[in-house]
């Protein structure tokens, strides 16, 4: 998916190489010589930078739509919320001239001029911060409708660059999964995968990143978030007025969909415990439940 503004293009998953001409135009190497060699090397363009960049493209997304409601709801109610900006300006202070500084300052010449200074440098810095708050509403707004175009889209795909370093990364800038914390939240992978037998202890760990517990033990991490199976379960059923836990998060949006997916996996194990043991009693009974 190729994104400018809320103009949208469908480009179907593709070769990388067939898409760029040279192999300049995917690396940001500065036509250095040595940075394209190292490229070159191994495997070569195509079987080693070019193939990784297939690898990552041909991966489906798609908008979380429960969490993408979340945070409209969130920005709806004034944007007063983690990682989305106030809808308010902040409120300047009353105009005041030289003459007025100097009234409040009894007269004192000097102590009006600092005065006077200090309100014009208070009144630069709010302005300074209403603008950047109107810069951060535009960006946002930008993400939500990105969002609202694509949430009913089954997949969605994103086309990769390599900067000088070898570093990858979405082309489209708005909306990613390398962005902010509210816009990895609001992105999932399309193509739902079993949890398996380690996938939920996995899960837990993630959710325990999330908090800063990174430096932990892997069972420390799992334990965390099995002592805080109320507080997840909370944050499912009632994620805008229960008890906030996952406000609490250095990353709160996606430790909301990271107890959303948790919750789930809950709700699964339990409902399938239920039909395993009404399975059991229909043997007892030498029955055979549909």
């Amino acid at each position: 998916i190729v994104q400018n503004s809320f103009e949208r293009t469908s480009v179907a998953p593709s070769s990388a190489a067939s898409a760029m001409q040279s192999p300049g135009s995917s690396a940001g190497a500065h036509g250095c010589a040595l940075q394209m060699e190292a490229f070159r090397n191994a495997r070569g363009i195509e079987g080693g930078v070019l193939a990784g960049l297939d690898a990552m493209g041909k991966v489906p997304w798609a908008v979380n739509g429960p969490v993408f409601d979340l945070v409209k709801a969130a920005w709806a109610s004034g944007g007063k919320w983690p990682d989305l900006p106030s809808q308010e300006d902040l409120a300047l202070p009353e105009p005041m001239d030289l003459a007025e500084a100097l009234a409040r300052a009894d007269g004192d010449e000097d102590g009006g001029k600092k005065l006077y200074d200090a309100h014009l440098r208070r009144s630069a810095r709010l302005k300074r911060r209403n603008a950047e708050l109107h810069s951060l509403r535009c960006d946002t707004l930008l993400k939500l409708g990105i969002a609202e175009q694509f949430k009913d889209e089954a997949a969605f795909y994103f086309p990769y660059n390599v900067d000088f370093r070898g570093r990858a990364y979405p082309v489209p800038p708005n909306l990613n999964h390398l962005g902010s914390d509210v816009c990895r939240a609001m992105l999932t992978f399309a193509e739902a995968k079993r949890l398996g037998d380690d996938g939920l202890f996995w899960l837990r760990i993630h959710l325990a990143n999330l908090f800063g517990l990174s430096k932990k033990s892997l069972d420390d991490r799992a334990a965390f978030a099995v002592a805080h199976e109320a507080d997840i379960r909370d944050a499912y059923e009632r994620p805008m007025d229960g008890n906030m836990w996952w406000l609490e998060a250095d990353e709160p949006w996606q430790a909301l969909a990271a107890c959303r997916e948790l919750a789930r996996a809950r709700l699964a194990a339990e409902s399938q415990a239920v039909v395993e043991e009404v399975q059991k009693l229909g043997s007892f009974l030498g029955e055979k439940p549909e």
